[in-house]
């Protein structure tokens, strides 16, 4: 049997397992870390075959976890799905913090790829005859904020959209306290953007959404969802809404299906 541990110093689940096999090795005569080949973390998943390689011609355990990194290691292999479309990240990490979310732990701060590196991969993958790309990241609407020389997403995009061949853009996933005038006004006189925003809400009570830390409220929500359709009078939302968050009330779920209403869900 071949074990990998995969984590990351500081995340409240690794650090929870961490204890639990300290505890089990405390209890049971014969457990021991012998059992683990591999233990590495999410900043370096790049290098797992590289690690199961020094493994085998080592026959020792293999640590290597990075506490932090503000790398990004670019040109990795890339199986795609589709011969029409493919995913590109823009950014890696997220700084917002989310009550509920374990991302900040497991993929650390946010950072950024250089434009330039964005903007050859879109030009490789389309001469390999791709015509819709989708960028990602946990919150698009920050990227290029910690670059040496920082840029917009909407100037991103703006750029992007130049690329010959290329027809349609999408991205995922906006923060609606980050979405700026700016990005909406490049959505709405794009020829290339698809008319669709993912623009996760998560609950429509002001007092969840305080204590979720997503830094809106219900009604800073539905300002912002009249500012895009004035933009972009077609746009199709969609949304992530979750329900029975810890302290909900039947008050605050009714205040979701108020804001769902309002934007304009159809509710069988």
């Amino acid at each position: 049997m071949f074990v990998v541990i995969f984590g990351r110093p500081g995340c409240p689940y690794c650090v929870r397992a961490k204890n639990l096999a300290e505890k089990l090795k405390g209890e049971v005569a014969d457990f021991d870390y012998r059992y683990v080949d591999i233990i590495f973390g999410t900043h370096n998943i790049f290098k797992f075959a590289e690690l199961i390689v020094t493994r085998f011609e080592s026959q020792r355990m293999v640590i290597d976890i990075w506490k932090d990194t503000d790398k990004i290691v670019e040109n990795l292999p890339n199986d795609r799905k589709f011969s029409f479309k493919s995913g590109v990240n823009i950014m890696f990490g997220c700084n917002n913090f989310c009550s509920y979310c374990i991302v900040p732990y497991v993929r650390g701060r946010e950072r950024s790829r250089d434009p330039e590196a964005i903007i050859s991969e879109i030009r490789q993958l389309v001469a390999d005859g791709v015509v819709e790309v989708m960028l990602l990241g946990q919150n698009v609407n920050s990227y290029g904020k910690n670059l040496e020389h920082p840029i917009t997403f909407a100037q991103l995009l703006e750029r992007i959209e130049q690329i010959e061949g290329l027809e349609r853009i999408r991205f995922m996933t906006s923060h609606p306290k980050d979405l700026s005038d700016e990005l909406i006004e490049v959505m709405g006189k794009s020829k290339k953007i698809c008319k669709h925003l993912h623009l996760p809400v998560q609950s429509g009570s002001s007092k969840i959404l305080k204590k979720m830390n997503r830094h809106y409220t219900k009604e800073q929500y539905l300002e912002l969802v009249e500012k895009i359709r004035r933009s972009v009078p077609d746009i199709s939302l969609t949304t992530d809404i979750i329900v029975g968050f810890p302290g909900e009330t039947e008050e605050d779920f009714e205040e979701t299906m108020d804001i769902v209403r309002k934007v304009g869900a159809k509710i069988e």
